[in-house]
Parts: C-alpha cells; structure tokens; sequence
C-alpha cells in the first residue's frame, strides 16, 4: 500500500529542520523537540480515564509511574498493563505518551501502569531496564491495593520501550515465574544489529534515521556492551519458549517492520500464542501521533479491543467487564 497521504503530509512538515534537532548532540533540544513534536501530534487523552501519579521506590532511586484507571473499572478487579514508552531510551517519557496510555487505557478496559524509567546519557543500560524490573514488582506486590488482579497483567512498550518490554519477559521467564499473561509490541525494536530489508528501505526520510539511531546507541550503552545478547537483542535469542503470549504491532514504511514480523514468527513457531498486525501505509510511532495520523485513534481502539479479549478468555467474561 502507498504511504498515507497524512503520514506523507507529516514527514513533510517534520523535513522541516526536523532532522537537526532529531540528531543534535545537545540531549536536553532533543527531548524539548520530541516533547513539542509530540504535543502538535499527539492524541488527546480520553475523556473517561483518569490519572494519577505514583512514587515508588527504584533501583537508582525514586521511581513515577502513572496510573490510569478507566472509569468503567473504578471499585472493580482489573487487569493491568505495565507500559514502557518509546523514545530511543533517551528521550520520551509519562508526557509524551499520556494520550497514547490514556486511549490505551479506555480500549483495553485495563488499568495502565506507565513507567518513567531512567534515561541515558545519564543511565545507561540496564538502568531503564531495572527500572522496569522494579516496577513490575511493586506492582504485582501491591496488586490487591491498586485493585489490580495479579493474574491478568500485560506487559506492553513502543520502539525502544517495546525491546525493554521484551527483554522483562525474558528475564522472568528465565525465573521461572512471569507475572505477565500477554506482551503487547508497538512497532518493536528487537535486534540492535539488524540489517533487515526493511531497515535499508526506510531507513531514512520515514521518521525514524537508522544512522542516527545506531549513533545514539553509543550514549545508551557501555562501551564493551555486546549488542547480540538477547537480552538486549530479543531477536538474538535461540529459544523462544516459554514466554508469554504476544500481540506485535509493526508499521509497513518503519526500518523496523522486519525484526517484529521476524519476532512474531519465532514466537508462533516456538508454540508461543502469537497475533501479528501490520499497519499499512504506516511509519514508526504512528499510534502516538493520532493527532496529525487520523489513522491512529481506530487503530488503537481494535488493539486495546484486542487486548480485553484476550484477557477475558482467561476468565471468560464480556471484554467490557
């Protein structure tokens, strides 16, 4: 399919000094020119949901999450979703993504736990990914209180959000106690290595520089990080059973289409229960972008859809409830 005509109106009005302030070494104009670019694009939140913030205690400190409640689950039992945002693990955070978790939220007729994790420059790798350790701990622990049911909980993330949400079901798997019923992949980055035709395509002047990217991995990362460990390289991984049942979202015109469609398939093959979208005439971070994307806002309402159901085959109830 052709790229969407807004999506090829976005690009357009992004080319437009987008791509200096996408690859400026100063950090601090890169994440205030995501912060901009996100609140001129980004979906409104929804109008039943609300939202409060949360101090917890982290590996590196204090840690915020943001709790968003549905009214429909207001005094009721509910799954949750422990979600980790996008951004490349330098930029991005609980304001960037409020609509995204907000939508999320309404359509899934779940609880969402929204995690501002740490970021690098200043953390480096594992510190993001700790984070989240620590915070899908609290979580489960504090379950009963938040009036989450432990036994429902999905994991979920976009991009660079969407590997570290990976990486977590892999570490607890590897326990042998993951408190995750279902992942939830948007438009995942799964293998720091890749070169994917999909990658070489639209690698450039599709939202998402792969040079940039791979540049930018050097502030993520120590030095003497290997990029193949399937820790931080899911795709890496040579086993794949075991871990929790998965929804993989990828855009048709994202450098990385190839590695979620690629991971989806291991998983399916691997016995892992698999359901595998690709959005066509879309591009990376499409679904946080449904203000200039109209295409966004339904997409996310099926993938929250999606979501309830399986969760309530796990109990067999209405979606809604």
């Amino acid at each position: 399919m052709a790229l969407d005509p807004r999506v090829q109106r976005l690009l357009a009005m992004l080319s437009i000094g987008g791509e200096a302030s996408a690859t400026s070494e100063d950090i601090s104009a890169r994440r205030r020119a995501f912060a901009e670019m996100m609140s001129l694009t980004g979906l409104q939140p929804a109008a039943d949901v609300d939202h409060s913030d949360i101090i917890v205690p982290g590996p590196g400190g204090e840690l915020l999450l943001r709790h968003y409640v549905p009214r429909s689950t207001r005094s009721v039992l509910s799954p949750a979703i422990v979600y980790l945002h996008g951004g490349g693990w330098i930029t991005g955070g609980l304001e960037t993504h409020d609509g995204l978790c907000s939508r999320l939220a309404e359509a899934s007729h779940c609880r969402v736990l929204a995690v501002d994790y740490r970021l690098a420059p200043e953390n480096q790798h594992p510190a993001g990914l700790y984070d989240a350790v620590a915070a899908t701990r609290w979580i489960i622990d504090n379950a009963m209180s938040l009036e989450i049911d432990p036994a429902r909980v999905v994991i979920a993330g976009d991009s660079a959000g969407a590997n570290l949400a990976a990486s977590l079901c892999r570490l607890f798997a590897q326990q042998g106690a993951s408190p995750f019923v279902l992942q939830l992949l948007l438009y995942p980055f799964l293998d720091l290595v890749a070169d994917t035709p999909s990658r070489r395509a639209y690698g450039r002047g599709y939202f998402l520089d792969v040079a940039a990217m791979k540049a930018d991995l050097a502030l993520c990362l120590p030095a003497d990080a290997d990029l193949t460990d399937p820790i931080l390289s899911p795709l890496r991984s040579d086993d794949f059973s075991g871990l929790p049942a998965a929804h993989i979202h990828t855009a048709e015109y994202d450098p990385m289409c190839d590695e979620g469609e690629i991971y989806a398939s291991r998983l399916a093959a691997a016995g892992v229960e698999t359901r595998y979208t690709r959005h066509a005439g879309m591009i990376h971070q499409f679904l946080a972008m449904g203000g200039a994307i109209p295409y966004a806002a339904p997409a996310l309402r099926e993938i929250g859809a999606a979501v309830a159901e399986a969760l309530a085959a796990r109990r067999g109830v209405d979606p809604a409830h």
